[in-house]
Parts: structure tokens; C-alpha cells; sequence
């Protein structure tokens, strides 16, 4: 009945050596991007499971840039919040790569009991596994570089004057929760770090008491996934004239706009200057992939997919996920040069799309049957799309956003489509199209969000696609605007 993990278990009391990750790639496909006067300064970190282990490689390369040592704001969900937070208070890639390589079954699963404990402890306790494990190895980390294990937002701040943004939802308030030093200056941010990573009924939440009441926090990727928007307005600024008590009585009252409106507000100024970085497995349509170089860098990772027994069970199904997908993008295209023309007749119009469309033996009386569903003999828009269906293209009536379909076949497998779900659907929320221009894409492949059985060659794959995510990104950043190099 599943494996019980040893509860004796004692974590060490200090960090395990940095990986030395400079052995893992050459520098030199990358390194001319180090002469670029960067603008960015803050940085966010989407939630992602198990699928973070691919941020040591994409901060490697914004170390190694220059980048990195100039981020003053660090921001995250989920994983992504422990990436943040740890980057924050000086871990570097290396010393994060550690301690992803440490074994995460041990660390994440503390239950007692193993499987047996699953419901009753759901039923008392709201989760499976306490997490205490995980926050102490938090604490271990905070210790080791402030002396502090409850080292606070507050003290980062006027210790290193660097800003911490960490993102979770508020299952009491039912809605987002921002710890930042403007918010919750005296929580301790392992503390934040650990309810972040609350993943539900995994984890038990940790809970926070408020003005005489209990509030539960949980994931803040089921509320809000990738928080790329949190420096963009005066909410979260540290700025004298940005505080709660100027805003009052203005058009940007708090207490008008308790949400600070990050996105929309005049005072955007740190817009340009926040980069993030979005996780997806290749049978994940996310919404961040549109412009950031996804079919490439899927193309690159199955050809280095490594013979793991993961890349081995999901591997083929990820091939004919990309198969699929580019047949289902000749079909699109096709079937727009052809739906634009409907006005005129079918013969004149591009002979590739109909065949693509319609087959070689293209005939106009037989196509038009097999479009005219209703037998009226007019051709609707509802049963052009009803042909796009049956040829495995989504119709825009039913959706322009989805995953493709994925292979359930085990409890962990629906319980990851489940929170890749949620996860996709509160993205829409607080993403513009403008995200994509500042967002770094990274495809894990074949890894997804719950994927604690990693092999070494598996992580390892993972951090080569957080280098190559990023250096893509750089260098279309680099074609799309002026940087100046460095004096």
C-alpha cells in the first residue's frame, strides 16, 4: 500500500555543497550576452512542482550574464517561491541545484503512516503531509545565510534592501494573499515559502492568525500561478509617496482598490524592468508559450530527452502530442485562407489549403455536401468549425486555449491534470498579452508537476532546458529592442 518514508529521518544542519554546474555546459554559446547593459531588475518565478528543478539552469545563465546580480525584487508561487526566496538571501544556482538533488520523497513526504494516513489526516488535519520536514530544511537555509531560521521579510529588506514577494491563497479570505515587507513585514519567510508550496490535500496548510481569526493558506497557484504583474504598480512599492496612508482619499485608495490594480495603474514604471520565467511540459498549452520560441525549444527537447524510466513511460506520448500539434497548426492555417474566401468561389482559391483541407481528389460539388451538414445550401460558420473538429483542430466556438489530452492512469497522474488545470484557468486572470514580451519559457518535456521519482539524468534534463529557455529569450529580447552594451 505505497511506501512509508523513515519519520526518524534528520535533515543536516547545513546546506549540501553546491553543484558545480559549470561542467554541464559551455559557456561560450552564451557568454557574448554578458556585454548587454540589462535592464531588468526585478524577477518572477512561476509555480511548477516538481517541474522547478529546471530554474538552477535559467538563473546559471542570468548569473553568468550579469543579470541576476542586478534583480532587487525577487517574486514567486509554489516553487517557484522557494526559488525566489532562497535567491533572495544569496543561494546561488549551484547551492539550489543541491538541494533539489537531495531526495525529495524524504523531504516532501512526512507523514506517518505513509498512504494509510492519507484520509484520516485529510479528514483532521485538511492535508496529507504536515510539511514540517520541508519547513525545516526552509529554516535550515535561512539560517545558514542570515543566522536567522525565522529571518524575516522586513530584515531582508533592511539588511540587503531587496524586495521578496511571496504569493498564496487565502482559502479563509478566499482570495490572494501578497507577503512582501509592506504587507506582512514580521512573517518569517520560510514560513511564507512553505505555505506557498501548500499544494492541496498533499500538503496540510499552514495557518496564520488574524485579528482573533484563523486563516488558512494554501498553494498560491490555484489562485494565482505566475505573479508577474506584482512590481508593476504602487501596491507593493517602497517608495515614501506609495504608502497606504498617501494613497487615502486619492483614485488609487486602497480601500477602493484593495487589489492595487497592479496591471492597469498609471505608476507602472517597473513594468520593463521584471522578467519571469513560465514552465511547461510539452502537453501543456500554456498561455505563456505564444512568443517564447515553444516549438523550438520542444523540437530540442525530445531530441535530448534522456533514457530515464519517465522520459521512457511518457516520452512517445509527448512525440505525438507534438506531431499532432503541428498537423493541427497546417490545418488551422489552411483552413483560414480558406474560410476568409468564402465569398468567392472555392476553385480560386489556394490549391495547398484545400488539399490539406479537403484531400488530393479536392471535387467543389462533394465538398460543399460534406460542409453542408444542414442540407440548406449555405455553409455556416458553426459547420466549417464542426469540419475543423472532425480533422482534430479545436474549434474556436469551444476553445483557443487548452492542454492536449493526457493519458490518466494512475491517481497521481488525474491529481496532476487537476492542478495543471486549475493552474492554466487562474493564469488567464492576471496575465495581459504584454506578459509574453517579458516572459522566459522553459519545457520541461515529459516532467510535470508532481514528479517527486526523478533520476538524476532527469534533472539534469531539466536544468539544460531552464539554459536554453533563457538564452532564447535573450537573444529574441535582443532582436526586438535596443540594449546598449556596457561601459
Amino acid at each position: 500500500m505505497g511506501i512509508t518514508w523513515p519519520i526518524r529521518y534528520k535533515l543536516p544542519h547545513e546546506p549540501p555543497p553546491a553543484l558545480d554546474l559549470s561542467t554541464e555546459v559551455n559557456r561560450d554559446v552564451y557568454i557574448d550576452l554578458a556585454r548587454y547593459d540589462w535592464p531588468f531588475e526585478n524577477l518572477v518565478l512561476e509555480g511548477g512542482g516538481t517541474k522547478g528543478t529546471a530554474y538552477p539552469g535559467a538563473i546559471q545563465v542570468l548569473e553568468d550574464v550579469g543579470i541576476l546580480q542586478r534583480i532587487k525584487r525577487f517574486g514567486g508561487t509554489s516553487s517557484g517561491a522557494s526559488a525566489a526566496g532562497l535567491l533572495s538571501v544569496g543561494f546561488k544556482s549551484g547551492e539550489i541545484a543541491a538541494l533539489l538533488d537531495m531526495d525529495q520523497r524524504v523531504i516532501l513526504k512526512d507523514a506517518r503512516g505513509g498512504y494509510f494516513s492519507l484520509v484520516p489526516n485529510f479528514l483532521r488535519l485538511f492535508g496529507w503531509n504536515p510539511g514540517d520536514r520541508y519547513l525545516n530544511l526552509l529554516k535550515m537555509c535561512m539560517r545558514h545565510k542570515t543566522g536567522n531560521p525565522d529571518y524575516t521579510f522586513r530584515q531582508l529588506y533592511d539588511d540587503k534592501g531587496i524586495e521578496l514577494c511571496i504569493v498564496c491563497a487565502n482559502v479563509s479570505k478566499k482570495n490572494i494573499e501578497y507577503f512582501h515587507p509592506k504587507t506582512t513585514p514580521d512573517v518569517p519567510i520560510a514560513l511564507a515559502m512553505r505555505m506557498s508550496a501548500s499544494i492541496p490535500v498533499f500538503f496540510q496548510p499552514k495557518s496564520l492568525e488574524k485579528t482573533g481569526n484563523k486563516h488558512y493558506l494554501v498553494d498560491g497557484g490555484l489562485i494565482c500561478p505566475y505573479p508577474i504583474h506584482v512590481f508593476d504598480g504602487w501596491f507593493l512599492s517602497m517608495r515614501p509617496e506609495d504608502s497606504f496612508f498617501k494613497k487615502l482619499g486619492t483614485e488609487e485608495d486602497p480601500f477602493e482598490r484593495p487589489m492595487g490594480e497592479f496591471s492597469n495603474c498609471q505608476n507602472s514604471r517597473h513594468k520593463h524592468e521584471t522578467i519571469g520565467i513560465v514552465l511547461y511540459a510539452t502537453d501543456e498549452l500554456d498561455l505563456m508559450r505564444v512568443g517564447t520560441n515553444s516549438r523550438d525549444l520542444r523540437e530540442k527537447a525530445s531530441s535530448q530527452r534522456p533514457d530515464t524510466p519517465l522520459a521512457r513511460l511518457r516520452g512517445q506520448h509527448m512525440d505525438k502530442v507534438k506531431a499532432d500539434e503541428d498537423k493541427k497548426l497546417q490545418i488551422s492555417s489552411a483552413a483560414k485562407t480558406v474560410f476568409r474566401a468564402f465569398h468567392d468561389k472555392l476553385e480560386t482559391r489556394d490549391s495547398e489549403s484545400l488539399r490539406i483541407l479537403f484531400g488530393d481528389n479536392f471535387d467543389i460539388d462533394s465538398t460543399f455536401r460534406e460542409l453542408d451538414n444542414q442540407q440548406d445550401k449555405q455553409i455556416t460558420a458553426v459547420e466549417f468549425f464542426a469540419l475543423l473538429e472532425k480533422k482534430g483542430v479545436i474549434s474556436p466556438l469551444e476553445s483557443t486555449l487548452g492542454f492536449a489530452t493526457s493519458p490518466i492512469l494512475s491517481v497521481k497522474d488525474y491529481f496532476s491534470a487537476l492542478l495543471a488545470t486549475v493552474h492554466v484557468s487562474s493564469q488567464k486572470q492576471y496575465i495581459t498579452a504584454s506578459d509574453v514580451e517579458r516572459t522566459i519559457g522553459v519545457c520541461t518535456d515529459y516532467i510535470r508537476i508532481l514528479d517527486l521519482n526523478m533520476e538524476a539524468e532527469d534533472k539534469l534534463f531539466l536544468r539544460q532546458q531552464g539554459r536554453l529557455g533563457t538564452v532564447s529569450f535573450l537573444r529574441g529580447y535582443l532582436q526586438k529592442n535596443s540594449i546598449p552594451l556596457k561601459k
